[in-house]
């Protein structure tokens, strides 16, 4: 019994390892492209964003263009999404998603403040950037560089996805499919952007209602209980491992993992996720960026273990 358990701890480890080195991988890319240590093409990597268009219909039932979020079997996600099969190859159809407010936004594009309740006192209320070239900074096109914008942030994010794709495509066969999505989150104006499969948060981030058990209580000034509209500087994973990045004053201690929590629920299915962040900060100036995250889909991993037979080699 013993042996038992220690291989499958050994199983469990060796599984979430491979998530965080995939998260370690995205994050300094990311950095780099957000630092100038990478030189970016003058193209812009398309990017998708529906929060603005499904605000107005009800929850988890927006009618939208279908292409924008292909889903296909081959890709073998764990979300309960409908998937379809296609007889071509569709990875030039997965897209990176952002999900952006224009509420209350400086002329750069920071938002550090909220007019709730006059704003986002329900979905409908919420406003939220659905074209990138109107976002603050987008003047600059191909000139833009750095995180100083919204546009700024969105061009780096936008070139990260020659990672971000390609951390959820790889091994597909062979590998637990335990990482739900990689994200970038920013300091300066809340942006949310990252690539999750067949699992598109963008078409719901309108409906996230903040409350006790949502947001942090070192957020609750900037989210009050009621406002709606999804922001990850209200989320205790973020504000925790911003506190802990900024004690520690160096990179050497920058990943915060969570304990499990019930990340969504499906029908009488619940999933279980632990968020990893690591935190960018400016090496010149020690201005925090934002944060690099993978959700860790502890639910699959959990189902796994309980399988008679594991393949304790795989991953």
């Amino acid at each position: 019994l013993d042996s038992t358990a220690e291989m499958r701890a050994i199983y469990a480890s060796a599984v979430i390892s491979s998530f965080l080195r995939d998260l370690h991988v995205y994050f300094r890319i990311t950095g780099w492209l957000l630092f100038g240590a990478l030189e970016r093409s003058e193209s812009f990597t398309k990017m998708t964003s529906l929060t603005e268009h499904c605000k107005d219909q009800p929850e988890n039932n927006c009618s939208y263009d279908k292409s924008l979020t292909t889903c296909d079997c081959k890709w073998g996600d764990q979300w309960n999404v409908e998937c379809e099969h296609y007889d071509y190859d569709t990875r030039t159809q997965q897209y990176q998603w952002y999900i952006t407010s224009n509420e209350d936004t400086l002329p750069n594009g920071d938002r550090n403040s909220t007019s709730y309740p006059k704003l986002a006192n329900s979905p409908m209320t919420t406003s939220w950037v659905h074209n990138v070239n109107e976002v603050p900074g987008a003047e600059k096109g191909e000139k833009a560089a750095g995180y100083h914008t919204t546009y700024d942030r969105f061009r780096a994010g936008s070139a990260a996805s020659m990672i971000s794709i390609p951390v959820l495509n790889y091994d597909t066969g062979t590998r637990l499919k335990g990482s739900t999505g990689v994200y970038s989150a920013f300091e300066q104006d809340g942006t949310f952007m990252g690539y999750s499969g067949c699992e598109h948060f963008h078409l719901v981030a309108a409906f996230f209602l903040s409350d006790k058990r949502t947001t942090s209580c070192n957020a609750t000034d900037f989210c009050p209980h009621g406002k709606y509209g999804f922001d990850p500087r209200c989320r205790d994973w973020y504000t925790t491992a911003r506190k802990k990045a900024l004690e520690a004053g160096t990179e050497d201690d920058l990943l915060h993992v969570t304990p499990p929590f019930i990340y969504r629920s499906t029908g009488d299915e619940a999933f279980v996720s632990s968020t990893a962040a690591m935190s960018w900060v400016d090496p010149k100036t020690n201005e925090y960026i934002g944060q690099g995250i993978v959700d860790i889909d502890t639910t699959a991993i959990v189902r796994k273990l309980n399988q008679e037979q594991t393949p304790l080699g795989e991953s």
